[in-house]
């Protein structure tokens, strides 16, 4: 088991790892039950004004090594492993500007472009991470589907496994409007990747955001979360709403609970308490710890 320090609203949010590090040490040494084994780190594309203004890129632009210095913290000493967190193709507002980057596995030129954007943070930080969380897109004409993302994410991780000479575990988030969002999209997702890859041979798997599915399947939650195999899923994102999940609230997380412990899953799990705010980070953990029976590092 292995917690993952979110990337909290009061962080800068191109900061450094050591800089998460020594905040999560310095949860771990006032709270003597919570320990977070890893960091997570934005690597959005151009997101803001600010970052408009200081690469002179427009709003949801990729990133290269040339950009990448102007907006990231520099590394004086690296501490904790961390997982990259990519473009999730959510809206961007600038002024009167407003975008959502497309994020398209069927297209080779974009799946470059992507690869370089990665490689260019992974080395103004100095070293690979340990994961690399991915979102799956929408259908963009149908064009966009389980197929070409598991081609896309092939072509990604044998161009990225050849720049930095290992493979990161690859996580893929459900979110709400894309390709895998539902629990039947997970099952037939993971079907469609071992039909590919008959040996299991490819670090990729579902980091299941609950929220998430509970916004997209709604009275159809307990029976759709029922449906997902246990073997594709390489972690969790907790929260509700952003904020401390509630164990009678709107999400049932008593099914939660009994799915997590049904099955059994091949790697340790991430969990990652997706709150926004640090007096909402340490509630959520124990609530991951004590409610859903996530115990601390390394127990699963």
């Amino acid at each position: 088991m292995k917690y993952v320090l979110p990337n909290l609203s009061t962080f800068n949010q191109r900061g450094s790892i050591e800089n998460r590090s020594r905040i999560a040490e310095e949860i771990c040494d006032k709270h003597n039950r919570i320990s977070f084994q890893m960091v997570e780190i934005p690597a959005d594309f151009v997101k803001n004004q600010s970052e408009v203004s200081k690469t002179c890129l427009p709003l949801g632009s990729m990133l290269t090594t040339e950009y990448v210095g102007k907006i990231y913290d520099s590394e004086d000493g690296i501490s904790k492993p961390y997982c990259l967190h990519t473009e999730p193709g959510i809206p961007r507002r600038v002024a009167r500007t407003s975008i959502t980057s497309k994020l398209r596995w069927f297209d080779q030129s974009w799946i470059d472009s992507f690869h370089n954007h990665v490689l260019s943070i992974i080395e103004f930080i100095g070293k690979p991470p340990t994961a690399i969380e991915v979102h799956p897109g929408t259908q963009q004409k149908k064009m966009n589907n389980l197929g070409s993302l598991i081609f896309g994410l092939k072509s990604f991780m044998i161009r990225l496994e050849d720049s930095i000479d290992c493979m990161p575990e690859i996580f893929i988030e459900n979110r709400t409007p894309h390709i895998i969002s539902s629990g039947y999209s997970i099952k037939t997702f993971r079907d469609e990747l071992l039909s590919i890859d008959s040996n299991d041979g490819l670090p990729i798997g579902i980091i299941l955001d609950i929220q998430q599915l509970y916004s997209k399947t709604k009275e159809r939650f307990v029976e759709e979360i029922r449906t997902i195999p246990h073997d594709i899923i390489k972690g969790f994102h907790i929260h509700q709403l952003h904020r401390t999940p509630v164990s009678e609230g709107t999400i049932d997380w008593s099914v939660v609970r009994e799915f997590i412990h049904s099955g059994k899953y091949k790697s340790k799990l991430h969990i990652l308490p997706e709150v926004h705010h640090m007096n909402q980070l340490i509630e959520t953990y124990s609530f991951c710890t004590d409610f859903l029976g996530f115990k601390n590092a390394d127990d699963r």
